[in-house]
């Protein structure tokens, strides 16, 4: 109700909240997930892969090759960069032993691939004796630590089952080797953590 210029009172009808409109579009941005076909030639060796992911497998780093190639003739926002993950290949998904016998073997590469981020998480593991709350793979392979499952301290609210950590405090290595750094940590350390990127959107 709004007072009106005689002193009385006029009802002021607002149509019902219903929410953003259905023709309202998303923000425009770089897009989370798209296709590279590329064609490999006998010397590729494509990039650095890590497949301890078992369903995908993590782009260390691209090397020259086919990606490298198609990385110079593609807009930016559409170049296989280091820590995206490849989904499938050749329409084959679901297993990342296949999907990387694909790359090796193609002589053309048809791939999805999905962006990452790159995230800071400050863990307070106090005088070494608080326990993680968090699982590993069985055996940890490659270069990145995968993280099986958050299951309590004060890391819950910063990591989610299939980030991987990349680095402790400024040591990179073997993922063996960074498990074995943080059994042994003390105090508040920075992690390097590599999530996808719809993820860690939908997630907040």
């Amino acid at each position: 109700m709004i007072g009106n210029s005689k002193g009385g009172e006029e009802a002021i009808r607002l149509p019902p909240n219903r929410g953003p409109s259905r023709w309202q579009k998303p923000l425009p941005g770089p897009p989370m997930e798209f296709t590279l076909r590329v064609e490999k030639v006998a010397d590729d060796t494509f990039f650095g892969l890590d497949g301890q992911e078992q369903a995908m497998l993590s782009v260390l780093a691209v090397k020259a090759g086919g990606f490298a190639d198609c990385n110079t003739k593609v807009h930016p926002d559409l170049q296989m960069r280091a820590n995206d993950v490849i989904t499938s290949v050749n329409g084959v998904s679901g297993s990342a032993e296949r999907m990387a016998k694909l790359l090796a073997q193609a002589s053309q590469a048809e791939s999805t691939v999905k962006r990452s981020v790159c995230l800071a998480v400050i863990a307070d593991f106090g005088d070494g004796s608080v326990p993680m709350g968090v699982e590993f793979r069985e055996v940890p392979q490659g270069k990145q630590l995968v993280i099986a499952s958050v299951t309590q301290g004060h890391l819950q609210k910063q990591l989610l089952p299939g980030d991987r950590i990349a680095s402790v405090g400024t040591f990179q290595s073997t993922s063996s080797e960074l498990l074995e750094r943080l059994r042994g940590q003390a105090g508040k350390v920075q992690l390097g953590v590599v999530r996808l990127a719809e993820v860690h959107y939908m997630s907040g």
